[in-house]
């Protein structure tokens, strides 16, 4: 197997170093989530577990490492790739794997890359995609993520085309979709120098020199810029670099943009808050980095060279590079290196507060535009010089910092708590080297680096923890207001919240308005996570009292009347009625005389507003007083008709052994009776109602027709 050139893997003991971040805000702030062990191990030095190439599963783990790169890609899946740590069979040596971790389902997916340690590169031919190219396992490299969601890799040390371990500035694109990797510029050997070409000129031939620990940032028109890191100038000079650079995806050439092209050299600071031509940061590596809002790029700390001194140290400044003007600002921070933190009251803003100097950090930018930084290597309080885990937050507006959490002292261990359960004692231990990312909810994610797991490690090592950490100091405070707290079955309310800018309700509905329509009776709640710019989250609830509706019936006191006949109609099961009647009517009785069949229509509210209608239908008989038969060759004739139950029947077509068999609406028969020829006068007995009956002969009907009892 390949051995590194690498007396000790204990890196940061013998190489001093930073990474990419800073901070926002101001005023006092009240922590709200903490920090959350979502995945892989409290102990140190643990291996890698691959499992299947392509397949996500909750036992996967990258193993623990250091000086590694991060993305994020559009889905807010977070890649890893590389760095200098163990492999799948606890090898140590520097790694070429790629990584993705999904934070929804909690995976991890080992997609592209050896899960041996000290891959060798394999470039192909320069331009063209092959699921062949692979580049060479290294440590201290750069990325971006272009707008296309492609993933970008500069240089590191690691081993190129021939397996010769050095300095590197080979440039790589990845596309997620076809898996597969781009060789785009740079040399396929370890070790190349800088070809600068024409300050601001792009040109084909131009190359950043070989070099670790970069600072990175994408613009917002695509370019992707490199600034410093140590490695090779362009006359094969080796040491800590302040050259600045600018990469056109489109045009596939690098600009020397600003900066000295020999290693080793002092900053110029100028006037602390004032841009100028002529402003610098000293040559350094391991730094801090992040755009803000406005497109600028932002440095600060790494070891290298600070304003006068002329030895490489750690530094705490803080600069800004305006891209449009072309000039750097020193924006905080001191101008000397070696610097210990000010760390005021922990939650608390102030003017003099200040991280320690530092390498290696970690580092985010949040939604909000709130910036991030999280332990590194370097000097606490008390300038002690070793790893720290302190988390701070830097406010470009009010240019301050506010230590937020961690501790202020050196070497401290993690307090893990229960892998997915956030909790207020959790924190990640001392560590530096590790990755970074921002996921799509806002959350700050940490993995791994070198430093210190639960204590169970005697010693620093690399580690392969994943964290989370929430960005919300307050979390926005939702309200929900209604048209009526109170409302019947049936109806609606519209329900309004306030507080955020956008809002996720118990019923699947978004917007701050929305209007429901309860479908049970009794309080029914609703819910709405209200979310601000910061993508930080309020809930909010308010319940609802649903009302029966009122069981309201009608009747008539007489079913069925003749033709102009008055009669009165009873409503029951409200507390006031209205009728639809011309005029309009009231009250639980009403009297009506209609002249056809009518449909009456009542509505009936109870005590609490809530209306229910019930409609009844009065039948309208013509009641001529004579009932012809249905039968033309058979007459006969009924009357009185309507009669109290007693009437004569009569007619030609009547004769002896006729009979007459009377039912009720519901086809019962209720009475028959034997019929003589000529006139027959009938006792029925029968009550109010309508009736219907059939002359018979022999059991044959020779008639019919309908009676009504009064």
């Amino acid at each position: 197997m390949k051995q590194t050139n690498l007396t000790t893997k204990k890196f940061f003991y013998s190489i001093k170093t930073t990474l990419c971040c800073l901070l926002l805000l101001a005023s006092t702030y009240s922590w709200s989530q903490d920090f959350t062990w979502m995945h892989g191990s409290n102990q140190a030095s643990q291996p890698g577990v691959y499992g299947a190439l392509g397949v996500p599963s909750v036992n996967n783990d990258p193993g623990a490492r250091e000086t590694l790169v991060s993305w994020k890609d559009a889905s807010g899946n977070l890649w890893l790739f590389g760095g200098l740590g163990y492999d799948g069979s606890s090898n140590y040596g520097f790694l070429n794997d790629l990584w993705k971790y999904n934070p929804i389902t909690n995976e991890w997916t080992w997609i592209h890359g050896n899960n041996v340690a000290d891959d060798f590169g394999v470039y192909g031919t320069q331009g063209v995609p092959s699921s062949l190219n692979v580049p060479g396992a290294r440590s201290g490299a750069i990325s971006w993520t272009d707008a296309s969601g492609n993933l970008w890799l500069f240089g590191g040390q690691g081993w190129d085309s021939g397996g010769n371990l050095g300095s590197l500035n080979d440039l790589w694109k990845y596309n997620p979709t076809t898996n597969q990797w781009t060789w785009m510029k740079g040399s396929n050997t370890s070790d190349p120098t800088g070809v600068y070409g024409n300050v601001g000129v792009p040109a084909a031939n131009n190359n950043p020199g070989g070099r670790n620990f970069s600072a990175s940032w994408a613009d917002g028109s695509g370019n992707l810029w490199l600034f410093g890191g140590v490695g090779f100038d362009g006359s094969g000079n080796y040491g800590d670099m302040g050259d600045l650079w600018r990469y056109n995806i489109t045009s596939g050439q690098w600009a020397w943009i600003k900066g000295p092209v020999s290693p080793d050299q002092n900053g110029v600071y100028g006037t602390i808050g004032v841009p100028a031509t002529a402003n610098l940061p000293g040559c350094r590596y391991l730094s801090n980095c992040w755009n803000d809002g406005a497109g600028n790029l932002w440095l600060g700390g790494g070891a290298g060279f600070d304003g006068s001194s002329g030895f490489e140290d750690y530094m705490n400044d803080l600069w800004k590079y305006n891209i449009t003007s072309n000039q750097w600002t020193w924006v905080k921070g001191s101008s000397v290196s070696g610097q210990q933190g000010t760390y005021g009251t922990q939650g608390t803003a102030a003017p003099s507060n200040v991280p320690g100097s530092r390498i290696g950090s970690f580092s985010w930018t949040d939604a909000a535009g709130n910036l991030f930084l999280f332990g590194g290597m370097g000097y606490d309080g008390s300038s002690v010089l070793d790893f720290l885990n302190d988390l701070w937050l830097y406010n470009i507006t009010s240019n301050q910092w506010t230590w937020l959490k961690g501790s202020n002292s050196t070497s401290q261990i993690g307090t893990y708590g229960t892998q997915g359960v956030p909790a207020t004692g959790n924190v990640a231990g001392s560590r530096v080297a590790g990755c970074s990312w921002t996921d799509n909810s806002n959350n700050l994610w940490l993995f791994g680096g070198f430093g210190y797991d639960n204590g169970s490690s005697m010693a620093p090592d690399d580690i392969n923890d994943l964290w989370k950490i929430s960005t919300c100091f307050t979390n926005p405070v939702v309200t929900i207001t209604t048209t009526s707290v109170s409302l019947c079955l049936g109806n609606s309310a519209t329900l309004t919240a306030s507080g955020a800018t956008t809002y996720v309700w118990s019923n699947n509905q978004t917007g701050a308005v929305i209007v429901v329509s309860p479908t049970l009776t009794g309080m029914t709640s609703y819910t709405t996570v209200g979310s601000d710019l910061s993508g930080c989250s309020g809930t909010a609830t308010i319940a609802l009292n649903v009302t029966p509706l009122p069981v309201v019936v009608a009747s008539s006191v007489k079913p069925i009347i003749c033709k102009g006949e008055q009669v009165t109609l009873n409503a029951s099961g409200a507390s006031a009625y209205a009728w639809n009647t011309v005029p309009a009517s009231s009250g639980p009785s009403i009297i009506v005389s209609p002249t056809i069949t009518t449909n009456y229509v009542v509505s009936g509210t109870d005590q609490n507003g809530c209306v229910k209608t019930f409609t009844i239908s009065q039948i309208v008989n013509p009641c001529t007083g004579i009932d012809a038969g249905t039968t033309a060759s058979r007459q006969h004739a009924v009357y009185p008709n309507p009669n109290n139950g007693v009437f004569t029947i009569s007619g030609p077509a009547l004769e002896e052994g006729n009979k007459i068999v009377i039912f009720n609406t519901l086809g019962q028969k209720v009475f028959e009776d034997n019929l003589n020829a000529g006139q027959n006068n009938v006792h029925t007995g029968l009550t109010k109602g309508v009736y219907y009956y059939n002359i018979l002969l022999n059991e044959h009907k020779s008639g019919s027709g309908k009676i009504i009892v009064d």
